[in-house]
């Protein structure tokens, strides 16, 4: 919704089509009408084999799609084990982390890009 409010709103045609399903059907569906949609990198490089469509803005700061990651607040939640997630939160945002996350690859592509990557010590 963003996306349209930064285009002026939607535009009001015909051809217009929600789709109302995942990602993935939705690629298909829009290869098969020869339409344009948009896709999260993840399912389009997933799914890039069976369809014709081709990427015509992947590289737009209205896109980007960061993460982030935090500890719920142990005192709000009892259940919550805090320490474990702590911990898991340091592994996360650790430069060892940094650099598998910035290896993983669907079909040879790299799909996450993290912030702040340190050099990596030689062992």
């Amino acid at each position: 919704m963003q996306l349209w409010t930064h285009a002026g709103g939607r535009a009001d045609w015909n051809a217009y089509v929600e789709s109302g399903q995942g990602m993935g059907p939705t690629l298909v569906m829009a290869d098969q009408m020869q339409a344009y949609t948009l896709s999260d990198r993840g399912t389009y490089l997933a799914m890039r084999s069976r369809i014709a469509l081709r990427p015509l803005a992947a590289q737009s700061k209205e896109l980007l799609n960061p993460y982030g990651i935090l500890v719920v607040n142990p005192h709000r939640h009892p259940r919550i084990r805090a320490e474990l997630a702590s911990r898991f939160v340091n592994f996360i945002v650790s430069p060892e982390a940094k650099h598998i996350i910035r290896k993983f690859r669907v079909h040879g592509e790299p799909l996450f890009h993290p912030l702040r990557l340190p050099a990596l010590k030689p062992e």
